[in-house]
């Protein structure tokens, strides 16, 4: 499976310089979130209805976070998600140097 690096990153069309982020996801259904100060685990899903697709990251708990999936391919992942009425926009490149998320 793929790690991703944040290289993009905008809050209400916004684009402000992105935090150090990378985010990998396992074939167990487990994912790691790497900051500058934390490691983050869990489990993560993905749902597909029509015209949509999304990413779940702790589905079902209190620490839920749903993002749609704008685009993906093998050179870009680009998430969107909402925090408080404030639209996210995250846009990640693959990069499997900077995680040790193992």
């Amino acid at each position: 499976w793929k790690t991703w690096r944040l290289t993009s990153f905008a809050e209400d069309g916004v684009e402000t310089q992105p935090p150090f982020k990378f985010l990998t996801f396992y074939d167990d259904g487990v994912y790691a979130v790497a900051t500058e100060s934390d490691l983050i685990t869990g489990d993560w899903t993905t749902i597909f209805k029509a015209g949509w697709a999304g990413l779940v990251l702790n589905p079902g708990s209190a620490h839920e976070v749903q993002y749609q999936i704008v685009n993906l391919d093998e050179a870009e992942l680009r998430l969107q998600t909402w925090q408080d009425a404030v639209q996210i926009d995250e846009g990640y490149e693959p990069d499997d140097s900077g995680c040790l998320c193992d």
